[in-house]
């Protein structure tokens, strides 16, 4: 249900003359290094996090993002008064009716009529499941790339926090997880992301900069060493260890 209105805004986006993500993916296109895929889920991802400002699902839905511009006004409008002024001043209403016009006609002629009873907001909480974070989940088929997509979202996230100093939308510092069931499988092919070329994402000399940048480490170490009556961590001296490197940044 979700998907095909977030497209639909990512295509209309990217046909913006001032659209700030066309020159970075103009400039992928003409690398020729990833899929169409991760390109398509590349689109989407800079859609929700610059035009979107990163915010969770739900508070995008609610201000409207996913819903077309849409006037209820004119002389060929049949749609009564009360409705005409709950879905040209409600964002989340708009959004709710669009929806149904499309995917549940009769549910939005019910509220066409009715449409001060539904609680849009509680609507929008229970669709997303209460959550209040931002959370996006691109699914993806199996062998389309994913590991690299997930190194190109981490360079581009370092790219654009240079280009916007102390914009919280952007983030700084990346952990990936894994079940611990599946670490023999997945682990190697996460082992790959230090070695993603920047450079098919950003251009120089940003790529090889932002390469020198980035650290990674594997936190696959034992929580306690073998036999010993100390508390250690060898997975936090991992990370200790870098935070004295000069132009390292942890937040």
């Amino acid at each position: 249900m979700i998907e095909p209105l977030i497209s639909a805004q990512v295509q209309h986006w990217l046909t913006q003359p001032n659209c700030p993500a066309a020159p970075l993916l103009a400039y992928m296109r003409a690398q020729g290094q990833l899929r169409d895929v991760q390109i398509a889920a590349l689109q989407t991802y800079l859609y929700l996090l610059l035009q979107g400002r990163n915010q969770p699902l739900s508070q995008l839905w609610v201000q409207g993002l996913f819903a077309k511009p849409a006037s209820y006004d004119g002389p060929r409008s049949r749609m009564p008064a009360l409705a005409r002024e709950v879905f040209a001043q409600q964002p989340a209403a708009h959004t709710w009716y669009q929806v149904c016009q499309s995917q549940q006609p009769p549910i939005a002629t019910w509220l066409e009529e009715n449409p001060d009873v539904p609680d849009y907001l509680a609507l929008t909480h229970a669709l997303f499941y209460g959550w209040q974070n931002t959370d996006y989940v691109f699914s993806l088929p199996m062998g389309s790339g994913k590991t690299w997509l997930m190194s190109a979202i981490m360079y581009l996230n370092l790219f654009l926090g240079e280009l916007h100093p102390g914009d919280a939308r952007f983030a700084q510092n990346f952990c990936v997880l894994i079940p611990s069931a599946k670490k023999s499988s997945i682990l190697p092919s996460l082992r790959s992301m230090a070695h993603f070329d920047p450079a098919w994402v950003l251009p120089e000399p940003a790529a090889s900069r932002l390469r020198q940048l980035l650290q990674f480490e594997v936190l696959d170490a034992a929580k306690t060493a073998a036999k010993s009556n100390r508390i250690q961590n060898p997975n936090a001296h991992k990370v200790a260890q870098h935070l004295m490197q000069p132009g390292l940044t942890f937040a």
